[in-house]
């Protein structure tokens, strides 16, 4: 396994071992998560993340006039994962 990913589960497994004060939590909305929601939700939270920093990362090191792509692409992964809209 990659050593990004292993550390990404051990991340997720604290957090969800964290969070869990007794066999089930229920958040704002009234959502009942019990430890693999958790552990599951931070995994995929911490994976998505890290590819919008390797599109950060590509985007410093790409001329100006190229990077329209790449804002592009982060502004999709946003609306996609968090539902935020677009700024325009």
């Amino acid at each position: 396994m990659n050593d990004k990913i292993k550390l990404f589960n051990e991340q997720s497994i604290k957090y969800a071992q964290t969070q869990l004060n007794d066999i089930a939590i229920v958040n704002k909305s009234g959502i009942m998560y019990n430890y693999n929601d958790l552990y599951t939700e931070k995994f995929a939270e911490l994976i998505v993340k890290e590819c919008r920093t390797v599109i950060n990362d590509v985007y410093h090191k790409t001329p100006l006039e190229l990077c329209g792509p790449l804002l592009t692409v982060d502004e999709e992964i946003m609306n996609h994962f968090y539902g935020v809209e677009k700024l325009t």
